[in-house]
């Protein structure tokens, strides 16, 4: 399964749930990252891309200050595991 997550900006506090629900058949069995690129400029501020296994795909803010920058981020997972 391809995950991608383009132009993002997720506020610190809150952080972004996508409005799509991955369908169960094609849910990972335990939760998956990955490390979002940040547009030239950034603060000093980490983003990361979940997929979890009840299908629910988020930007979430790791600390740092705002930036208000876009973030970039794909995940792939096997499916079935």
């Amino acid at each position: 399964m391809y995950v991608r997550a383009t132009q993002i900006i997720a506020e610190p506090s809150a952080g972004i749930t996508c409005s799509y629900v991955i369908p169960e058949e094609l849910r990972p069995s335990h939760a998956w990252s990955a490390a979002m690129v940040t547009e030239y400029g950034g603060e000093d501020n980490s983003y990361r891309l979940f997929v979890m296994t009840d299908g629910i795909v988020r930007v979430q803010s790791m600390g740092g200050k705002t930036d208000h920058k876009y973030h970039f981020a794909s995940l792939s997972y096997p499916i079935g595991m």
